[in-house]
């Protein structure tokens, strides 16, 4: 951990059941500050069962351990409970023109059938079923328990992995039950900020500050605003309105929160 803490600045962490990833930039060996355009590099530790670690062995592992095997640069992680993404950052010059901040491509490892392989992937492998020449970078990707979500530069979503709760959204494709092999093309609400997902469902942030929600809604864990009585939503479905910021939640204005921290000072 010494000479982790030496050389490398975490930048993100993201925690599954059993694992951990934390993606570091190095020090600039002038100035000691973290050097965010020289590459980054990522650490794994916990439970190593199929190879979610990435270190080439299903060995659990005690303390951070760099994939070596992933060379390339990386802008986010992202781990389900038995699988790890990792997003390329593109170089400037291989920028899509587009009016996203970033995009890339993705690597995927850990259990065969949630990164779309017959065997456990152990190391990191580039994602190909999802064609970049054809279907657009990915501008976004988050994992859920068992299951991923990905959207492309030209605003396609992408689905796959357990869909016994809905959390995939309205596929186009198979049965929607038990895993899905291949990535299938998902129908959400156009113009995403932001994609999130819980163990069993999913949610989407749109630039108009609208929250959608689908999948598994046992506690009210989707937010709805108009309830249904089907424990799990198949489809997108608005979340209340007073999820969009947190004066709406406390019933409180920005300024009378600015007055109550005048009052204590």
């Amino acid at each position: 951990l010494e000479d982790f803490s030496k050389h490398e600045f975490p930048v993100q962490v993201t925690c599954a059941q059993y694992h951990t990833v934390v993606l570091c930039c190095r020090r600039d060996p002038d100035t000691g500050h973290p050097d965010t355009e020289k590459g980054r590099s990522v650490f794994t530790f916990g439970g190593g069962w199929y190879g979610r670690l990435g270190h080439n062995d299903s060995m659990n592992c005690y303390e951070p351990k760099e994939v070596k095997e992933l060379t390339v640069g990386i802008r986010k992680v992202e781990c389900g409970t038995y699988h790890t993404v990792a997003m390329t950052w593109d170089e400037p010059g291989n920028q899509e023109q587009h009016d996203f901040e970033y995009s890339g491509s993705l690597f995927m490892w850990g259990r065969g059938k949630y990164v779309c392989e017959s065997n456990d992937v152990k190391t990191p492998q580039k994602f190909k079923h999802l064609d970049s020449n054809r279907a657009g970078k990915v501008v976004h990707v988050a994992c859920g328990h068992e299951h991923t979500l990905a959207i492309l530069t030209t605003g396609d979503a992408y689905a796959w992995g357990d869909n016994s709760h809905k959390q995939l959204g309205p596929v186009t494709l198979g049965t929607g039950v038990g895993a899905e092999i291949l990535p299938m093309p998902t129908r959400l609400p156009p113009e995403v900020q932001l994609l999130a997902t819980g163990p069993t469902h999913s949610m989407v942030l749109l630039k108009s500050k609208e929250t959608y929600s689908w999948g598994n809604q046992r506690a009210g864990r989707l937010g709805l605003a108009d309830r249904t009585k089907h424990t799990f939503v198949d489809r997108p479905a608005k979340v209340k309105s007073e999820w969009a910021s947190i004066e709406a939640i406390t019933g409180m204005s920005t300024r009378e929160k600015k007055a109550g921290l005048e009052d204590e000072e």
